[in-house]
């Protein structure tokens, strides 16, 4: 999701952030690997279709993930990826730096600040993430429903009813 797609090896991507593909936009028609975006964070991007690039529309206020395709649930990139995982219905889904909340100094991101931030302190307040964590109850009984184990390495996240695992046992 946004950063990590540019930054580390991802076999695709996600952003639902307008100002993200706005400022990222350039570097996407470069790496030219498959990558969604919401249609509003398209909308003041023009220009003919892209092989590599998948428009969805979302509802920030949905509690379910969706199963139509090209219509992806949830009120941040993180949450409209998860639900792009369960479309897929793999056997095993891991969240991968879904903090919902600041670094354990405080930190903002893993990476410098957005140019575009409002501050280094970034844009989203502590109340956001409390609620973007709590969202993701529903889509964790979605999956345990469909048979996806759904696993959370992000040691200091604050999502709860989703089993930790460290992410280090996963990467041997």
């Amino acid at each position: 999701m946004n950063d990590a797609f540019t930054r580390l090896r991802c076999d695709t991507g996600i952003s639902m952030d307008r100002l993200w593909v706005e400022n990222r936009w350039t570097h996407l028609k470069k790496l030219r690997r498959p990558f969604w975006a919401s249609r509003n964070s398209m909308r003041n991007i023009g220009g003919p279709s892209r092989q590599w690039l998948q428009e969805f529309d979302y509802d920030i206020e949905a509690l379910d993930l969706s199963t139509e395709r090209g219509h992806l649930n949830g009120r941040n990139s993180g949450h409209c990826g998860l639900n792009l995982a369960y479309q897929i219905a793999p056997k095993r889904i891991v969240l991968w730096g879904f903090d919902m909340g600041r670094g354990p100094a405080g930190e903002t991101y893993w990476h410098e600040p957005y140019v575009w931030a409002k501050a280094s302190s970034g844009n989203t307040p502590a109340a956001e993430y409390a609620r973007w964590a709590a969202r993701f109850l529903r889509p964790a009984e979605q999956c345990a429903q469909a048979g996806i184990t759904l696993l959370n390495a992000s040691p200091h996240s604050q999502i709860i009813g989703i089993p930790r695992v460290d992410p280090w046992s996963l990467l041997t």
